[in-house]
């Protein structure tokens, strides 16, 4: 995919929206497409251990703090922009002695409706490796509750 023009990156998609290729000629004319390389933005999800990122405000800062994708929020989602958001209003509130509360990150991956909701999705006539896969993991974690009968 890094050696396509544009024009054959719009094909390989129009190609997956089930546009015929006799079709695509109308849809080439009207768009503009810009290749463009983004090397390190799977960097985030490299695995990874405690420390390997710094705390939002490291022990003992008097005046400095981390921000943006790269730093340690505990339980948190990267590649969001509430990561980011989060980052920033944790160290506003820190420096500036404000009584307030950071909003809280939102569990979904304890949320059984999100569980549920998720798991429903990949339900179709096709039984593909990463539902089954995905199935398996949710089946798992629902094992003897009260939820078990949902999946």
């Amino acid at each position: 995919m890094s050696e396509c023009s544009g024009r054959e990156l719009l094909q390989e998609l129009l190609y997956h929206f089930g546009i015929e290729k006799s079709d695509m000629k109308a849809y080439e004319d009207e768009c503009i497409v810009i290749p463009v390389m983004m090397p390190y933005i799977t960097s985030q999800f490299m695995p990874r251990v405690k420390g390997d990122r710094p705390e939002v405000i490291p022990e003992g800062s008097q005046n400095l703090a981390f921000l943006g994708q790269f730093c340690e929020i505990k339980n948190d989602c990267v590649f969001t922009v509430e990561y980011s958001v989060r980052a920033a209003i944790m160290a506003v509130y820190h420096f500036l002695d404000l009584e307030k509360r950071v909003p809280e990150i939102y569990a979904s991956q304890y949320d059984i409706r999100a569980l549920s909701t998720a798991t429903k999705t990949m339900k179709s006539e096709h039984e593909g490796i990463i539902k089954r896969v995905v199935e398996g993991i949710v089946k798992k974690k629902l094992a003897n509750t009260t939820f078990e009968d949902l999946v």
